[in-house]
């Protein structure tokens, strides 16, 4: 069962964008992106501010195309903003929308969360990076850590893959330390080159 921050941090800021688009159906197709990414940065910050215990994320390859998204579109919507204040004669709605935009994606930019994560919860640890798979603490065997892919090998020798990673020395360390830690040792952690 999801605990009512789970439901605030997703459901709250999607019925308050549904809210202003019933009640400003016209001002949505101006006010509509940079209220959207307002409520993606805020649901970020907030998920981000309740996973400090048993969650570590780590960097993925796919990561590097998605963080360079918004610091392209970001500067071009900012200039785009001041152009359009210079030069067209519109209202001040659409130029300060487009830098509002501008800004918000370079924001979301600079606090996009990894894609790659491990959580410890209810004695369960959860591995999410290209794929996603739930084991018990007691049901894993060893986990090998490399630069690019980390296999988790069960008490019944059945293997899971995590590919397309892109850690390095001190990422292997740090999952390395994380997963000690919330095993007590029972898990045999090591790192591959």
């Amino acid at each position: 069962m999801k605990s009512y921050s789970n439901i605030t941090a997703y459901f709250l800021p999607l019925l308050l964008v549904a809210l202003y688009i019933f009640v400003f159906p016209k001002e949505w197709t101006i006010w509509g992106w940079p209220l959207i990414l307002l409520v993606s940065i805020l649901a970020d910050f907030l998920q981000s501010r309740k996973r400090k215990t048993g969650f570590i994320d780590f960097k993925t390859k796919n990561d590097h195309y998605l963080r360079g998204l918004p610091f392209i579109l970001g500067p071009i919507l900012i200039i785009g903003g001041i152009l359009t204040y210079l030069y067209l004669e519109t209202e001040p709605t659409v130029y300060i929308a487009l830098g509002l935009t501008g800004v918000l994606f370079l924001i979301s930019g600079i606090k996009s969360p990894k894609g790659g994560y491990i959580q410890l919860k209810s004695g369960q640890l959860t591995f999410k990076a290209d794929r996603y798979k739930t084991f018990t603490v007691n049901e894993i065997k060893e986990v090998n850590l490399y630069p690019d892919k980390m296999t988790i090998k069960s008490m019944d020798l059945v293997k899971f893959s995590l590919l397309h990673l892109d850690l390095n020395n001190e990422d292997l360390l740090t999952l390395r330390d994380f997963l000690d830690s919330t095993s007590k040792g029972s898990i045999v952690t090591t790192i591959k080159e």
